[in-house]
This record gives C-alpha cells, sequence and structure tokens, in this order.
C-alpha cells in the first residue's frame, strides 16, 4: 500500500511544481512593475473638477490635456477675465488659479511616477506661449508678474 501513496505524491509534488511555475512568476510580475499611476483622462478630470470648473472667470470651456512626455496643459479662452486680468499684473482670481495649479503640481509630483504629470503650463487657446508654467509644485514663469 505505500506504493500507491507514493505515487499520490509524487502526482501531488507535479502539481504543486507546475503551479508554482506559472503563479509565481505572474505574482512577482505584479509587484516589480512600475506604475505611472492613473490614466492621463482621469488625472485629466481631476484636475478639470479641481480647477476649473464652476469657474465663469476662466471663460468658455477651458479645457485640460495631459501628455505622459509634456505634462498637462490647461488651456483658456484668450477673451476671458482670468487672461485679461493675468495680462494686466493679476487679480484675485488669477492668483487663486496659480495656487490651484501650484498645488496639483505638488501633488502630482509626490504621487505620480511619470515626473512630466507636475509639469503644468496654463495657455490660451490659441497661442503656443504661456501664461503661466509650473513645474512640481514650483512657479517657472507667471505672466502677471512679468
Amino acid at each position: 500500500m505505500k506504493h500507491g501513496n507514493n505515487k499520490s505524491n509524487t502526482t501531488l509534488k507535479k502539481v504543486i511544481a507546475v503551479f508554482a511555475v506559472f503563479l509565481v512568476p505572474m505574482v512577482m510580475a505584479k509587484f516589480l512593475v512600475l506604475q505611472d499611476g492613473p490614466s492621463h483622462t482621469k488625472i485629466q478630470r481631476e484636475m478639470k473638477s479641481a480647477l476649473l470648473e464652476e469657474r465663469p472667470e476662466l471663460g468658455k470651456k477651458p479645457s485640460v490635456k495631459v501628455d505622459k512626455d509634456k505634462g498637462a496643459t490647461i488651456k483658456l479662452d484668450e477673451s476671458s477675465k482670468a487672461v485679461r486680468d493675468a495680462k494686466k499684473g493679476g487679480s484675485d482670481q488669477w492668483s487663486d488659479l496659480v495656487s490651484g495649479v501650484v498645488k496639483k503640481s505638488k501633488e502630482f509630483k509626490g504621487v505620480y511616477e511619470n515626473p512630466q504629470y507636475a509639469n503644468i503650463k496654463v495657455k490660451t487657446k490659441d497661442s503656443k506661449k504661456p501664461l503661466l508654467k509650473v513645474d512640481k509644485g514650483k512657479v517657472l514663469y507667471n505672466v502677471a508678474e512679468k
């Protein structure tokens, strides 16, 4: 009878070995893969919600675009009150937007593996020149301060 028991032990060992060969690499891959963080669309939604919603001074349909290589770009209407105020030296509303962008940039720097997510620019929809540039929570350029 011992012979039958050895056969079942051998079979059990084979099943465990096959299972380990497939399971162990899958578990290791899950923990070793670097994560960029959430998708671009999730970051865009988060930025839009935190910085742009219910802000009529930002003009019609302000938008956010996130690119994993270039960072985030917020686009505002040239004719918006915030842009006009920024070009004249700023206002409380422009300062609020700058503070919000700096805060998001700091948050993204500390959370996401991709450092470009902390690089945020504010531009008008018709211009390539930024009104505001923030990287890793630091203001690099603010049109209101020139």
